[in-house]
């Protein structure tokens, strides 16, 4: 299914001559996300970042995680992912269980299972979403005001924050 809400939720922003993309709430949305990079100008030479909801939703979430680990694009855990985390299977429980409904029915957990070939697979972006951090900064990227780039879950724009 082909969400213009992808289209609608990436911001751009200039720092310091250098083009960074900040993307979020792909939620499986695997051809509408290569759609979208695809437009991006000079995206090759650009930062792409990714903020959280990868999973869940739309039927694809494990080729967005493939694509993302593939090419080594910075990323953050979103909720989604968190509930993934808490709900899904594990290595040592490895069937959901009555806690995970809400989340297999109404939060698209069901997709995101039924997108995996293998349980290796499953296991190995489990660990990847598992090791991702809450937040990102970048001090490299900072502005005039000398203000730097901080990417916090559930991040809907670029924010500016001062040095912490």
């Amino acid at each position: 299914m082909f969400s213009n809400n992808l289209y609608e939720r990436v911001r751009m922003k200039n720092i310091i001559n250098d083009q960074i993309y900040i993307i979020g709430d792909v939620h499986g949305c695997y051809k509408s996300l290569l759609a979208l990079i695809e437009q991006l100008p000079n995206k090759q030479n650009s930062k792409i970042i990714f903020v959280g909801d990868l999973v869940d939703r739309e039927n694809d979430s494990y080729n967005v995680i493939k694509f993302i680990i593939e090419n080594k694009y910075d990323c953050v855990r979103g909720n989604h992912e968190d509930m993934l985390l808490e709900f899904g299977p594990t290595k040592e429980e490895p069937l959901v269980n009555d806690e995970s409904r809400d989340w297999l029915y109404r939060c698209g957990g069901n997709e995101t299972l039924k997108s995996y070939k293998t349980r290796e697979e499953y296991f190995e972006h489990y660990d990847f979403l598992n090791s991702l951090p809450l937040y990102l900064e970048y001090k490299d990227y900072k502005t005039h005001d000398d203000r730097y780039l901080v990417t916090p879950e559930k991040l809907y724009k670029v924010l500016y924050l001062g040095t912490l």
